[in-house]
């Protein structure tokens, strides 16, 4: 047999020890597994001419002869193989089209009141990504139709049906103006059949005139809007607009958009303040809170209908997040408040926003946003609840230390710190320093604490309940990484008064609004710290090694006392009103225990003049709460208690004439108005916390002068389920 310098390999290429490379040109550029045939696998997918050497000819290639026969049957056989593989794909293709098809018209039939409306919305929130959206590289034609197979496939996999529905449909009907005079029904609901052919169940709603939605939509977007600004408030007036347009038209309105007012109804109606109301026809408090109620649950029942036609939209997702705001501030850290923020996680996955700025091809069952202004406020929307979820964690229950949102699994950017007014729908405005006050200002400073509580609980057995196996030293770091936070709030943010003489430079609606903000964030941060020592102050008196955690908690008490009196000073609407909210009452009740603990351990005549008195304002803000929160009056009841059990004297400041006008007592006088035998029998079963809740905490105590504040002060967690942020 003649020596040849190359022989030819098994699919066509020639191998050789010296001259002839193994691969073609482009696999060794890039570094590609070449399958060593003429043209090999990747130049055929790619449209390139394979040859060796990278010219255009191709002489480096043996003629198709010279070497055996089978060098051309690979080729054929690879272009077979493709064709067999466009076969199958417009097979797989059409069939799964039937498929949906069906599906689709199935749908539409099985819901007489299924409206064209109705139809065009469902597609929109269960469709795949359309292709005019997607700017996707040039392919061959069968790479085309492997990405619209993949796409149906994800629509296959999910079949939304009607018969888990728990109502038959949902009617909105616009309520007639009210009398000039008499009595307001609190009817928002009616009840009625769908028809003399049909059993169907129709549920139906009343909704307020339009003069008066408008009114409560701009009550809404004043003074409830940047507690959770997570709406764009041109967009929230389009779309009640466009609600009440689709109504006087007898059409039936989106869902999305309806339910989206409905928790607007319930948060303006939470809020309201009953009392600088000059109307005849003002509810009073109890009319108010009931009618709460009842568009809170109104607003969970349709979200449950929307739940279980699996129609999901921006609009339901803000909705979700505002009706856990008031269910959050109602009945604290329970488990309807967990249960909401856990759907409006799903439902923000379900929408894509977890990965808004991941690019294109993303696989969501929404498609991207079409303008920026659905950009941000997506991404506000999507850091407001991982703000929420992060921060819960730092309370008791069955949330403790446990976060769902990780950062590695989302891909969103922060929200710029820019007003309403400069987002566009064609782009954004220069993003603004953080010491220019902004809509986002107090929004992003929430972020950032949420962040610090997130590396809280990444700090390994930090919140165990195991007090004496966590780290001191990890309560220190975090301690240090919220003073340093503190240190960094912008000057409208800060509680002394160094920037007091900027505020002129703001709008009168812009410096209440920032106002509240100061009193929210501030509020929260120190009921943190608070949090964070007060095991350690309880010991401190076992060793002095804790004395730090004594100083922070004064300290941190003192703020939050002095928050309170800054916003009680500025008297703005929602003075009245933030007793109401479930973190204001949180911190309220920890300043007070704090210095409750301080009074156990040193007399009150001891302490500093400052200290003393910031302890009686604190004591006459928790009295004053009595009257609109029953969780105050049985602490204020507690504390009394125990003082006298145990012969603690406190400063109780009690109101004789006005608010202003108290005088000092020991707890020992205040308890003949506030602790009569038989009001604490009778409050034992209206109340969550009874006294027996306490009994554990101070039954060791009888006969002894002091009573261990240890046990006591961890009896905290039974409070922390009302602290909501």
């Amino acid at each position: 047999m003649p020596n040849t310098s190359a022989k030819a390999g098994k699919h066509g290429f020639p191998r050789g020890k010296q001259g002839r490379p193994v691969s073609c040109y482009l696999c060794r550029l890039r570094k590609l597994r070449c399958s060593r045939e003429h043209p090999c696998s990747n130049c055929n997918t790619r449209g390139i001419k394979c040859s060796l050497y990278g010219g255009d000819d191709d002489d480096s290639f043996p003629p198709s002869g010279s070497s055996a026969p089978s060098h051309a049957s690979p080729v054929v056989e690879a272009r077979n193989t493709d064709a067999s593989l466009f076969s199958d794909i417009l097979e797989r293709l059409e069939r799964l089209e039937n498929v949906l098809s069906t599906q689709t018209a199935l749908l539409q039939n099985s819901d007489p009141s299924h409206s064209p409306r109705h139809s065009r919305e469902w597609q929109t929130n269960t469709s795949p990504v359309p292709t005019s959206l997607i700017q996707l590289p040039r392919q061959p034609t069968q790479h085309h139709l492997a990405g619209d197979v993949k796409r149906l496939e994800q629509v296959s996999t999910s079949h939304p049906s009607k018969s888990f529905t728990s109502l038959g449909s949902i009617v909105f009907r616009v309520r007639p103006p009210p009398p000039s005079t008499g009595p307001k029904t609190s009817e928002h609901t009616f009840h009625s059949s769908g028809g003399q052919n049909s059993d169907q169940l129709v549920f139906g709603i009343w909704l307020p005139c339009r003069s008066e939605a408008e009114s409560l939509v701009e009550q809404y977007l004043n003074n409830v809007s940047y507690i959770h600004h997570i709406v764009h408030p041109p967009r929230v007036r389009n779309e009640v607009a466009k609600l009440y347009t689709d109504l006087e038209s007898q059409c039936q309105p989106e869902l999305g958009s309806a339910i989206l007012f409905l928790s607007l109804l319930a948060s303006v109606t939470y809020l309201l303040d009953t009392e600088d109301s000059d109307t005849e026809l003002s509810p009073t408090v109890t009319e108010a809170s009931e009618e709460t109620l009842s568009w809170i649950r109104i607003t969970l029942t349709v979200l449950n209908q929307l739940q279980s036609s699996s129609l999901c939209s921006l609009q339901s997702l803000q909705a979700i997040i505002i009706t856990s705001f008031l269910v959050g501030n109602i009945e604290g850290i329970a488990q309807r408040f967990r249960t909401l923020i856990a759907t409006a996680l799903a439902t923000a996955r379900e929408l894509g926003l977890h990965r808004i700025d991941h690019g294109e091809g993303t696989e969501t069952t929404e498609p991207p946003a079409q303008d920026m202004v659905d950009v941000e406020v997506g991404r506000r929307v999507w850091w407001h609840l991982t703000a929420t979820d992060w921060l819960l964690t730092r309370y008791s229950g069955p949330a403790a230390g446990v976060y769902t949102v990780h950062p590695n699994h989302m891909n969103v950017k922060k929200p710029q710190n820019i007003d309403d007014d400069d987002l566009h729908v064609d782009g954004l405005a220069r993003n603004k320093a953080v010491s220019v006050p902004t809509a986002m200002s107090y929004f992003l400073q929430r972020i950032r604490l949420a962040e610090i509580c997130r590396k809280a609980v990444d700090h390994a057995s930090l919140w165990s309940a195991n007090l004496r196996g966590a780290n001191y030293s990890n309560i220190v770091f975090i301690d240090t990484e919220l003073t340093v936070f503190s240190n960094a709030l912008p000057w409208f943010f800060a509680l002394d008064n160094e920037g007091s003489d900027r505020f002129f430079q703001l709008t009168s609606q812009q410096e209440s609004t920032i106002k509240v903000q100061r009193y929210l964030i501030n509020t929260t941060l120190h009921t943190q710290r608070c949090v964070l020592h007060l095991p350690y102050f309880a010991r401190c008196r076992e060793t002095c090694a804790y004395a730090y955690s004594r100083d922070v908690c004064l300290d941190a008490a003192r703020s939050i006392v002095q928050a309170e009196l800054l916003i009680e000073r500025d008297m703005l609407p929602f003075t009245k009103v933030r007793l109401k909210l479930s973190a204001s009452l949180y911190g309220l009740f920890v300043a007070n225990i704090i210095f409750f603990l301080e009074a156990s351990f040193h007399k009150v005549s001891e302490w500093p003049n400052g200290l003393r008195s910031t302890t009686k304002e604190a004591f006459r803000l928790l009295m004053e709460a009595k009257r609109s929160s029953s969780m105050a009056a049985k602490l204020c009841e507690t504390l009394c208690h125990i003082s006298e059990k145990n012969k603690v004297s406190l400063p109780i400041l009690h109101a004789q004439n006005s608010p202003c006008d108290y005088t000092s007592t020991l707890a020992t006088g205040a308890l003949e108005d506030m602790n009569t035998s038989h009001g604490v029998a009778e409050g034992r079963e209206q109340n969550q916390f009874s006294m027996n809740d306490w009994a554990d905490s101070y039954s060791s105590c009888e006969g002894q002068d002091l009573f261990d504040p240890l046990a006591w002060a961890q009896s905290i967690g039974a409070f922390e389920e009302y602290q909501y942020l």
